[in-house]
């Protein structure tokens, strides 16, 4: 390969580069409420574009229960939630909430997570699948966090990122 042939892929690939650096980015943060003895907890997670291109959220959604561990398929898990495919447009800086009330949080279910057998950990977990509009290339971004009673204070809620399922291509 003579020079111009080099030149030409060095300059092909730094192209390549720039389109994939300035591509939309969604990162995830919930929010959590009232996550306390016989009261119903609210959920909101925002997903941020935090890229430099706009992005098409194609679908997202959360889910949350108690598990043993966490749940082998989490498509299952969105299946019962029920959820319409929620979508729009994120340009550089914006974002996009899901909302969810929880059932009340009882006796049981925090001995079970403070170790009563058998051991229950509360999981919230959602996902975005969206697509670069310059691109039409496909992105999603995974995230869940647990319940960790161990860590609750009164100003902490005891909620930490779970060791699967936070990811994001």
């Amino acid at each position: 390969m003579g020079q111009t042939g080099r030149l030409a892929s060095a300059t092909e690939k730094a192209n390549s580069n720039v389109v994939a650096a300035d591509r939309p980015w969604l990162g995830g943060e919930f929010d959590i409420k009232d996550f306390d003895l016989n009261k119903e907890p609210a959920f909101t997670l925002t997903f941020t574009n935090s890229g430099k291109r706009p992005a098409r959220v194609d679908f997202a959604v959360m889910a949350a229960s108690w598990y043993a561990t966490f749940p082998f398929n989490p498509e299952a898990e969105y299946a019962k939630v029920g959820t319409e495919p929620s979508t729009s447009i994120l340009v550089p800086g914006a974002r996009t909430r899901l909302n969810a009330i929880g059932q009340t949080v009882t006796r049981d279910q925090l001995n079970r997570a403070e170790g009563t057998y058998p051991l229950r950990t509360f999981f919230l977990f959602g996902k975005v699948d969206y697509r670069d509009l310059e691109t039409n290339e496909t992105h999603f971004t995974h995230i869940c966090i647990r319940y960790m009673p161990k860590y609750k204070t009164a100003s902490d809620n005891g909620f930490r990122d779970c060791v699967e399922y936070n990811d994001a291509r």
